[in-house]
Formats: structure tokens, sequence, C-alpha cells
């Protein structure tokens, strides 16, 4: 549906496909037929199967369209010519020639039709515009944030990795230093230094939740650099604005729930040293 609604809006889909269903099938404009690496029809696809009963190949009522083509142009099909075509294909067949559907597309009006289609679309002179013109890597990275980060931001899975460990050190902070920030003997200091210490190093524990979506992500970015999607250094963009939006929303949180709990001078430097 996807790729049929972009090409009612006048852009050029070429699919390739094996054995689709009928309702799929008929989606379709334009096909054009491979068989043993030869092209053996390329027209419409409302002519297609005329041409082949034109062959002597009559179309079964209980097979879709791309069920009969498959089958007429496999090594062993189920049917055979039921009318004389301008080729007795099954005497060929029985002859050690095979079913030469590519010499009769050579010699076939389709083929001169096919050629008269191509010249005069390859003659089209196209108007530079500026909507031809390639989107730059500003424009790349608006479209990663749009679409990629908005998804992932609506998908659990994905935000409950980053929040989940925030949420773990946050109840295990609240079971060992509570109200510890009003003591002022040596314990309370050294066991507030460890506490500083461990916020810290949380900032660790909180990449092992980053760096697996950059190995789930792999395929995917190797197959779009090499499509010309983007840059590298604008797929890392994107990534460093996703991240870093959920890490100063997370950090923030951890950091207002902690300083309540343990009872230290919400001061702005201490809430800016959480947070970084």
């Amino acid at each position: 549906e996807l790729l049929w609604q972009l090409a009612r809006d006048g852009r050029t889909v070429a699919c390739t496909i094996h054995s689709p269903t009928g309702a799929a099938f008929q989606k379709f404009d334009d096909l054009h037929m491979l068989h043993s690496g030869k092209t053996i029809y390329d027209g419409a696809l409302s002519e297609v199967q005329p041409y082949f009963e034109a062959l002597g190949y009559k179309k079964v009522p209980e097979m879709s369209l791309p069920e009969w083509l498959v089958d007429l142009t496999s090594e062993s099909p189920r049917q055979k010519q039921t009318i004389t075509g301008p080729i007795d294909m099954d005497e060929m067949e029985e002859q050690g020639f095979g079913r030469n559907f590519a010499s009769i597309y050579d010699k076939s009006h389709v083929r001169r039709q096919s050629i008269v289609r191509r010249d005069s679309t390859m003659s089209l002179a196209v108007e530079e515009t500026k909507d031809l013109a390639a989107p730059s890597q500003f424009s790349r990275l608006l479209t990663l944030l749009r679409f990629r980060m908005v998804a992932h931001y609506k998908d659990g899975e994905f935000l409950g990795t980053r929040f989940g460990d925030k949420i773990v050190f946050s109840i295990l902070i609240l079971s060992l230093y509570w109200g510890i920030g009003d003591n002022t003997d040596a314990q309370s200091i050294q066991s507030t230094a460890a506490l500083l210490y461990f916020v810290a190093a949380i900032c660790g524990y909180g990449a092992a939740a980053f760096a697996p979506s950059l190995t789930l992500e792999r395929s995917l970015y190797y197959r779009e650099l090499s499509d010309g999607c983007y840059a590298p250094a604008t797929y890392y963009m994107a990534k460093f604005i996703e991240e870093g939006v959920l890490a100063t929303i997370t950090s923030l949180i951890f950091c207002l729930s902690s300083t309540s709990a343990v009872l230290f001078r919400a001061t702005s430097s201490y809430i800016l040293y959480l947070t970084i």
C-alpha cells in the first residue's frame, strides 16, 4: 500500500518480487518478466495474460495471475498448450529445445512497443527543479530526528532500559543513605563521599543501555549508509541528540530524587554535578 501510494504521488517505484499474492500483484502498473536471465515480457500488467494466452496457454481459473505466470514459466509446468499458438511450445520441449519464451518475445509486437515506450521515456527532458536537488545533511538530520527518534520515544522497551537503571539505583540510594546529609560525623562524611563517587560511576552503567542499540541498528546503518541516506557524522549527531535528551531528563529526575532523599542541600552546583 505504501509503495502504491508513492507511485500514485508521481514517483517511480521499481520492485523485484517473486510469487506475490494476487492482491499485491494487481497494485503494479507494468511488468518486466525474466526467465533464465532473459526477458520474456515487458509491458503493461493488464496485457500479460492476453499475451501468453495468445501463445496457446489459457489461464487456469483456479490460479491467480501470478501463480499462473510462475507455473507457466517453470521447468515443470502443470499445464500444457490448450490451443495452437504461433509456435508449438510443447513440441519444442519434447524435441529438447525447451520452452523458449525469450525468442518469442524478441520477435513479438510487445517488445517493439516496449522499445518505443523506453525510447520516448529516455528522450524526455527532465527540468531541473529545487525539489530534485539532494537534501542537505541538516535536512537528513531533521528527518532522522522526526521519524526515528520520535518512534524510539514511543517504544516502551527503548525507554525502559534508559529509565530502569536510574529507578533501581534511586531505590538503592534510598535504602542505604536515607537522611545521611544531616549528619556531620566522620563516618557520615565518608559515606557521603562514597555516594558521590557512586553517582558519578552510574554514567558507566547507563552506557550499557545505549551500546546494544548500536549493535541492533548496525545492519540498518550499513544499508542506509550504502544507499547514501546520510553521512556518518549525521547519524552520530542524531544518536547523540536522541540519547542526550533522554540522559538529561533521567539525570535530572535521579538528581532531584537523591537530593531530597539524602537531605543534601540542593544547590545549583550540586544538581549540575549530578546531571553531568
